[in-house]
């Protein structure tokens, strides 16, 4: 009997908490705080993270086909903070090249993966790395260095730099078929969230829900790129010369600068349907028996 992997020609893998094991919870107000330094003799911390957060909500809702999501998050940001980006451009170069790529002391490869993709290259499927494309090239890639695959031959790595859309939108994944050349009912979304993979199923993708070994079916939103209010606050240091104290913020109202508008379940962008189901559900062992033990 033919197993459901000779159908798919495909694999889009979302990154953090699929490829890469990192709680996301601590991860974004570390790095929030890590980025907002550099800039603290523009203005405060707090102030700082806010117009980004403002301006990442831009860019996940921006659906200009003509506008990259790069582009989206500099024409919100700019006028925030009230400078040129020529200005702006090499401090955010220089800490995405230098410093981010220091930050994932606590990130682990996630057991198994890599085994698992090669075995998938070798089976003649491309490899799509479908992470949320609010990052610049150098984040998403010094993720996949923690994850230990930077150096597998992807198709395609989701980037803001080239990307148009964000997840859940469907456009965003009507564009992976448009540059990876393969129609929907040929790829296979793996992924951990509901309501950020599973809307692939939207333009005809089938998908896989990703549980950890031992963990009961999710139906929220389980991602570590959605921080709940589980962990506690971070401080974001104030400058020395601005002599204002500390801020602390929660990792959800970090979050809840950059979801998208309406994506709670009935309410969602285009692309993501009320209460997405997945095709199927399971762990990295199960999709390797869907996929090639039948």
């Amino acid at each position: 009997m033919q197993t459901p992997g000779a159908d798919f020609r495909a694999l889009l893998l979302d990154l953090d908490g699929t490829l890469l094991d990192l709680d996301m919870d601590a991860f974004i107000p570390y790095y929030m705080g890590r980025l907002a330094k550099r800039f603290a003799h523009l203005l405060p911390p707090q102030q700082f993270v806010q117009y980004v957060l403002k301006a990442t909500g831009a860019m996940i809702n921006n659906l200009d086909p003509t506008v990259t999501n790069q582009t989206a998050f500099f024409q919100a940001f700019l006028p925030l903070i009230g400078r040129p980006l020529a200005e702006l451009e090499p401090t955010f170069a220089d800490f995405y090249a230098r410093e981010f790529p220091t930050l994932g002391q606590q990130a682990r490869p996630v057991p198994g993966i890599r085994a698992f993709l090669e075995e998938a290259l070798r089976r003649g499927m491309d490899l799509v790395v479908a992470t949320n494309p609010l990052f610049p090239r150098e984040a998403i890639y010094a993720r996949l260095r923690w994850a230990g695959l930077e150096d597998l031959p992807w198709k395609l790595v989701t980037t803001y730099e080239h990307m148009h859309f964000c997840k859940p939108h469907a456009g965003y994944f009507r564009e992976i078929m448009d540059r990876i050349g393969r129609e929907p009912q040929d790829c296979l979304m793996v992924g951990n969230d509901v309501q950020l993979d599973l809307p692939a199923e939207d333009i005809g993708l089938r998908s896989f829900l990703l549980l950890r070994e031992g963990a009961a079916a999710n139906t929220a939103s389980a991602k570590p790129d959605a921080p709940g209010a589980g962990a506690g606050p971070v401080v974001l240091a104030a400058s020395a010369s601005s002599g204002k104290p500390a801020v602390q913020l929660s990792p959800t109202q970090i979050w809840q600068g950059v979801k998208p508008q309406g994506s709670g379940f009935g309410d969602a962008p285009e692309g993501a349907s009320g209460r997405p189901e997945p095709t199927w559900r399971g762990t990295l062992a199960d999709l390797r028996r869907l996929l090639w033990e039948g």
